[in-house]
């Protein structure tokens, strides 16, 4: 098919009645195919959309093809020989054309690859529905196709293309918002729309019988939510807190329409459209208000304004202000109590897309439950049949709906009070870790509880105003502080389920464990705090003053508690260098004893005495630390005197033995040890004795020791060694009537070497156990009773 001629005024006049007549009689005769589509397009083809909001949709070119072919529909046509030809263009240098006593408009276009054709202005397009508006009420030609409006928004074929069209727009496509104008125009049709549905639904759910139903009432109600929240979006509610954006942005919209309901709407050439904004941005403020910052368009007489966003996503955006949003109640009450506007006023109205009253719509909203329709539910029928008093607003609330949230209220408390005990009490009756887990569902299962208590208060019964605003924001932070909790306690749970897997094999009291509790209590500190920080923006708090608040107060808490600090690092620090571990025997400083726990802020030893000793990990950390129980081996470092007239030969022979005494001793390590006479004492002979025990912890190495000591002993008797006393001994060699002292035998070198081979070994002299008089207390068995 050739395309439409568009070289003229005339050429582009005819040729859009053309196609759009024939589509309109084509779509009569239900004879609809591809050609009667292309000619739809050809029609299409002859609009400027550049000025249209949404031009580029499909949708929307097809209305306003419909509208067009409307008012021409009911405009007087100049002759033919009236309009412009080619010729004219050509000898004339013709560029416009508008059509008498209309303000429709032909445009040649200057540039681009349609240079030089003619098509319908794009100020024109853009105020086609504002043409109709006015023009509907006129009748049409006697010559027009008429009705062309009414069957293209219901072209319902086999495919339903305009009507599929329709419907993913109204679903997804939010309010124009790029100027004042769209802002205010989508506003206003999106709650007529939503309350023209709603008044169907309600009032055919009301009919006897009932004319809808209940789930064809859910999905006008459903339509409806979502034009609802179209307006919604038109409003800036930054300053909201995020707890109660959807109710009260809600609210503050159909508020805000029962506003401007009662107000004359200003002429919408006044209202700044897409031309003003740019202009504006230009340096022509126009009908902008004076000042620095972004865009602002006051509704004159009054406080509302539109403003532009200057930050966040929606940057460039013209919405309805904060303190709009903030104020409207305010504004709602003053002018409550007047008048709905009538339907039009000088005609000003008409040019607004939808400009009716949606009457009541407030306190229908407020007073019922549920949602939009009440009746389409069984718990809003069962309310609705309620006496008529119950349904008596006081405070913003009905009767019923203060019955239901006193009830409500101290029912969920008692429920979640005994939850929580109930979980403790099971938690103590169980083994870590699993009683851990079951502590945390007590927090978990609570903030669920409250969760569906706030939904049930604010679907079925459907509180509104500040009373609902009371109770999500305290009952919101009843959930963040549970969740706070459960948060905390579960950290703890993980840890102690780490340290009791078989797998992991963590000693209880080992120092892997206390490090996983530490850790796992650090964490689920500063994930506790993350939520609450969250959880406080949800509710509307500014945290950056707060964060900035924290900062100086935590400067000025660590100043007031360093040394509670600096024993937190210090168990950091023990934790990571491991100077010493539960149940090893340390030297910290002056104190002595074996380490029984490493918390947070305090290492605890017990002493020898069997006392309980807490010292600080600041002072633990900075001070030497002997660990006594990290020794590989065990020193023996001893003197042993003798007397001044021992024979040389025997005391060879001693030390001899004392050599052969440790070499045989299995406990001893045989790769280093020293057995020396050492030095002249004052009073006696000293022998160095140094040597080395491999045993497992104090008490063998008291046995042993003694072993060793005890056959030297047996040894010195068996040479006739004497030990020296640190003494002066004055030596009398008889007394009158006592036996005089034998002389040693004299004795020679291989006797003496005999001696002391004889404690080379078990089977001779040497006895390592000892003699079996003395028995080792933890080597005793109980007595069989």
């Amino acid at each position: 098919m050739q395309p439409a001629a568009t070289a003229s005024p005339r050429d582009t006049l005819q040729s859009f009645l053309a196609a759009a007549d024939k589509v309109a009689e084509q779509k009569r005769l239900g004879d609809f195919d591809e050609s009667e589509y292309h000619l739809l397009r050809q029609a299409i083809a002859m609009l400027d959309f550049s000025a249209t909001p949404d031009g580029d949709d499909w949708s929307e070119r097809m209305l306003r093809v419909a509208l067009l072919h409307e008012v021409l529909g009911r405009a007087e046509l100049p002759s033919v020989a009236d309009i412009p030809s080619a010729q004219a263009v050509a000898a004339e240098g013709i560029t416009e054309w508008d059509l008498p006593g209309t303000r429709i408009r032909l445009e040649r276009v200057a540039s681009g690859p349609r240079a030089g054709e003619f098509l319908f202005s794009a100020d024109t397009v853009a105020l086609l529905d504002r043409l109709y508006r006015r023009a509907k009420v006129q009748p049409y030609r006697a010559d027009a196709v008429p009705g062309i409006y009414e069957q293209v928004i219901s072209l319902a074929d086999a495919d339903g293309v305009y009507e599929r069209l329709i419907r993913v727009y109204q679903r997804l496509e939010p309010v124009d918002t790029t100027s004042p104008r769209t802002t205010l125009n989508g506003f206003l049709e999106s709650l007529n729309r939503a309350y023209a549905l709603v008044m169907e639904a309600d009032a055919a759910l009301s009919a006897e019988p009932p004319t809808m139903s209940k789930a064809e009432a859910r999905v006008l109600e459903r339509r409806a939510a979502r034009l609802l929240q179209r307006a919604v979006n038109a409003l800036d509610l930054r300053r909201v807190p995020a707890a109660l954006r959807e109710e009260a942005g809600e609210e503050a919209a159909l508020m805000l329409k029962e506003v401007l309901d009662r107000m004359i709407l200003p002429p919408l050439d006044a209202v700044p459209d897409e031309r003003a904004v740019a202009a504006a941005r230009d340096g022509v403020l126009g009908p902008f208000l004076q000042g620095d910052g972004p865009l602002r368009w006051r509704i004159p007489n009054t406080e509302i304004e539109i403003i532009e966003i200057s930050e966040g996503d929606r940057q460039g955006e013209f919405l309805f202000s904060a303190i709009t949003v903030e104020d409207i109640r305010h504004a709602f009450d003053a002018v409550r109590d007047l008048p709905y506007r009538k339907a039009a006023f000088a005609g000003t109205e008409l040019d607004y897309r939808s400009a009716d009253v949606s009457p009541g719509f407030y306190d229908y909203f407020v007073s019922t439950p549920g949602h939009l329709v009440p009746r389409a539910s069984v718990s809003g029928e069962l309310i609705d049949r309620l006496p008529g008093w119950l349904r008596t607003l006081y405070g913003g609330q009905t009767l019923w709906q203060w019955a239901a949230l006193l009830l409500a209220v101290p029912l969920l408390v008692s429920i979640v009070t005994l939850l929580v005990q109930v979980t403790r009490r099971l938690a103590k009756q169980m083994e870590t870790p699993a009683g851990c887990f079951v502590r945390v569902l007590g927090p978990i299962a609570a903030a669920f509880l409250v969760s569906a208590g706030l939904n049930f208060l604010a679907g079925p019964v459907h509180l509104t105003g500040g009373v609902l605003t009371a109770i999500t924001i305290i009952g919101k932070a009843v959930v963040i502080a549970l969740l706070v909790w459960a948060v905390f306690g579960l950290s703890r749970a993980i840890a102690e389920s780490v340290i009791a897997s078989p797998r992991t094999r963590i000693k209880e009291d080992s120092i892997d464990a206390t490090m996983w509790r530490i850790g796992s209590r650090m964490l689920g500190f500063l994930l506790s705090v993350a939520v609450l920080i969250r959880g406080m923006q949800v509710l509307g708090a500014d945290v950056l003053p707060l964060l900035a608040g924290l900062g100086v107060g935590g400067l000025a808490v660590a100043l007031a508690a360093r040394e509670t600090l600096t024993d937190i690092f210090g168990a950091l620090m023990i934790l990571a260098d491991r100077p010493y571990r539960i149940g090893h025997w340390v030297v910290i400083g002056e104190y002595e004893g074996t380490v029984q726990s490493i918390g947070i802020r305090s290492t605890r030893i017990r002493t020898f005495y069997d006392s309980v000793l807490t010292i600080p990990n600041s002072k633990a950390v900075t001070s030497v630390v002997d660990n006594m129980g990290m020794r590989e081996y065990r020193r023996i470092k001893t003197y042993i005197g003798i007397r001044y007239d021992t024979p040389p030969e025997r005391l060879e022979a001693f030390l001899e033995g004392i050599k052969r005494i440790i070499q045989t001793n299995p406990a001893t390590r045989k790769d280093y040890f020293h057995v020396v006479l050492n030095d002249f004492g004052p009073d006696h002979l000293r022998i160095l004795l140094y040597c080395f025990l491999e045993v497992p912890d104090w008490s063998a190495e008291l046995v042993e020791r003694q072993r060793i000591l005890l056959e030297i002993i047996r040894l010195a008797h068996a040479l006739g060694v004497q030990f020296a006393f640190p003494t002066q001994t004055l030596e009398i060699e008889s007394f009158p009537g006592q036996p005089r002292r034998e002389p040693l035998p004299n004795a020679s070198a291989d006797e003496l070497r005999a001696i002391a081979e004889r404690y080379a070994s078990p089977e001779g002299a040497a006895r390592p156990p000892g003699l079996g008089i003395f028995v080792p207390p933890h080597e005793e068995r109980p007595r069989q009773g």
